[in-house]
């Protein structure tokens, strides 16, 4: 997640899980929006067995300017669900 995001883009948000996560069952991304009150989770994908990725769907949905946290969660990979490593993306204003 190194490019830089606007308020409104509709950007392609993908965390490096460092490991082969092709065996989960399911993905997610957990995020935390700069307010740091509004938070949630999307349904995410596997790309390359070893990133989630979740393609923003609307210019509605990165609203905030400020820092995002976004992380990753697996689903029953093998004896083992959980969290990855956070990861924090600054969304600016747009024209600044």
């Amino acid at each position: 997640m190194a490019d830089k995001f606007y308020v409104g883009d509709t950007p392609l948000i993908k965390l490096d899980c460092v490991s082969d996560i092709a065996g989960a069952s399911g993905y997610k991304i957990f995020y935390l929006k700069p307010d740091k009150v509004t938070s949630g989770y999307v349904t995410a994908s596997n790309l390359g067995n070893r990133y989630v990725t979740y393609q923003v769907p609307s210019t509605s949905w990165l609203d905030q300017a400020g820092e995002w946290v976004f992380q990753s969660y697996l689903l029953d990979l093998g004896v083992w669900t959980g969290h990855g490593e956070r990861a924090i993306q600054r969304v600016y204003e747009v024209g600044r």
